[in-house]
């Protein structure tokens, strides 16, 4: 695609695909949660005039939660390698937010191609993911900021190294001026 308004991202235009919505549930260890959840979305999906799926991502579960699931009546479930740690300090966290994202744009490869991509950011590597993802699938791409990087993990002295800020805070300016568009959460 050649560039829109400073982005890497076709604008937004109308459904190409068959489906309408595709809802993307990542899931790890959820076997109390996952039915309630499903039953909520999928009901509110029946109530639409739209067509739709519903992709379960597992995340290599240990308890069970999607063993009983089959792929069929609008779901389908991918199941994807997460290097998971406990919050053992910010070398190892990044690590596995950095295979997340790897993951991602790999389980993405057996998606079908959506009308936009949407990431978050509660850490801007699912972000990169979703703007590689929108490359790959020649789609726009859209970021949800739900907290600043690398501002927040500054602010929190998790991270002093300024040149790793500098590069950081690139990334950043790039997925913003990647995204087709930016949605904020702001306080109430």
């Amino acid at each position: 695609w050649p560039l829109y308004a400073g982005t890497m991202a076709p604008p937004l235009s109308p459904p190409a695909a068959e489906l309408d919505v595709t809802v993307v549930l990542p899931v790890h260890n959820e076997a109390g949660h996952l039915d309630a959840e499903l039953s909520r979305i999928r009901t509110s999906l029946e109530a639409s005039d739209y067509s739709w799926e519903i992709i379960v991502v597992d995340d290599a579960s240990t308890d069970g939660c999607v063993d009983h699931l089959r792929s069929g009546d609008g779901i389908r479930v991918i199941r994807t390698w997460m290097y998971l740690t406990a919050n053992e300090g910010f070398l190892r966290r990044s690590l596995n937010y950095v295979l997340f994202a790897i993951a991602s744009v790999l389980a993405s490869l057996r998606a079908a191609r959506p009308d936009v991509v949407i990431a978050t950011s509660p850490q801007f590597f699912v972000g990169l993911a979703g703007a590689l993802i929108a490359v790959l699938k020649w789609r726009p791409f859209v970021l949800e900021v739900r907290d600043l990087w690398p501002e927040s993990i500054v602010a929190l002295g998790q991270l002093r190294d300024r040149h790793v800020i500098r590069v950081l805070e690139g990334v950043e300016t790039l997925l913003y001026r990647s995204a087709a568009g930016v949605v904020v959460n702001t306080r109430s």
